[in-house]
């Protein structure tokens, strides 16, 4: 599993439900990130049952370089956002809800995949946040064409 632990949805549990948890985008995120500030990054094992040793490897920088003038996003009163979060770990949509909440935007959590469908009918959001590895998650993905909508999506790269 080491020579794979890298790739995009790569997980040692292979099963479509991710019972576990996770989708395998860890590790995957953690290298380009690594990779995008030029180091390295490497998994070891003594094998199953003994653990997984991440090491990462990083440049240092002979000076850094002067900040740059902070960004504000969000200034205009017109970037407020309805936004439907679908999330079902407690912590997680409690911080998401605050950190939305503070932005200026209107939210609403839930907890489940049928929960956000219905918040989705009621609040009619601008935006939808799901965690597709949630139970149900993966029907939400469906929300569009159940309300009529045109499904957008957005690729970068």
């Amino acid at each position: 599993m080491l020579e794979r632990v890298f790739e995009t949805f790569s997980q040692a549990d292979c099963c479509l439900d991710r019972s576990r948890g996770g989708l395998g985008l860890g590790l995957s995120l953690v290298r380009g990130l690594v990779e995008l500030h030029g180091g390295k990054v490497q998994a070891a094992s003594a094998g199953l049952g003994h653990g997984t040793e991440i090491t990462i490897r990083l440049p240092l920088a002979e000076s850094m370089p002067p900040p740059k003038s902070p960004v504000v996003v969000g200034d205009d009163e017109n970037s407020a956002q309805r936004v439907v979060l679908i999330e079902d770990n407690a912590d997680t949509a409690e911080s998401m809800r605050i950190l939305f909440s503070m932005s200026g935007h209107e939210i609403q959590v839930a907890h489940t995949g049928l929960a956000g469908l219905e918040a989705v009918r009621a609040f009619r959001p601008e935006v939808v946040l799901c965690d597709i590895g949630l139970p149900g998650g993966w029907t939400v993905t469906r929300w569009p064409a159940r309300f009529g909508a045109t499904r957008h999506y957005k690729r970068s790269g």
